[in-house]
C-alpha cells in the first residue's frame, strides 16, 4: 500500500525551487523520525538541521493539521506536513 504526504518546508531550501506541497511517497506508515532520515537523506538544509538534533524532541517542528508531533509518532496517509525551523530574533 502506498503512503502519500506533502510536505510545507518553513526552512531555507536550496535544493527544490517550490518549498510548498512537496510530494513524499512511501510503502509504509513514516514516523516523524523516519520522514526526518528520509528527508536528510535527500536535503542538505535537512541533513544540517539534523545535526543540532538530541533526545526526543525533533531539531524543527513537524506539524500535522495544526498539532506538534514528537519523533515517535506515526504521521497518517495523506497527511499535510508543516516543517518549521527556529527563529531567531529579538
Amino acid at each position: 500500500m502506498k503512503v502519500t504526504y506533502s510536505i510545507d518546508f518553513h526552512i531555507p531550501m536550496k535544493e527544490i525551487a517550490n518549498s510548498r506541497d512537496y510530494p513524499v511517497e512511501t510503502d509504509h506508515t513514516l514516523t516523524v523520525r523516519e520522514l526526518l532520515a528520509l528527508l536528510a537523506e535527500r536535503f542538505s538544509s535537512v541533513r544540517l538541521l539534523m545535526g543540532f538534533g538530541g533526545g526526543k524532541k525533533p531539531p524543527l517542528a513537524v506539524l500535522v493539521k495544526g498539532r506538534l508531533l514528537e519523533l515517535d509518532d506515526p504521521i497518517p496517509d495523506g497527511a499535510q506536513i508543516k516543517l518549521i525551523g527556529a527563529v531567531a530574533g529579538g
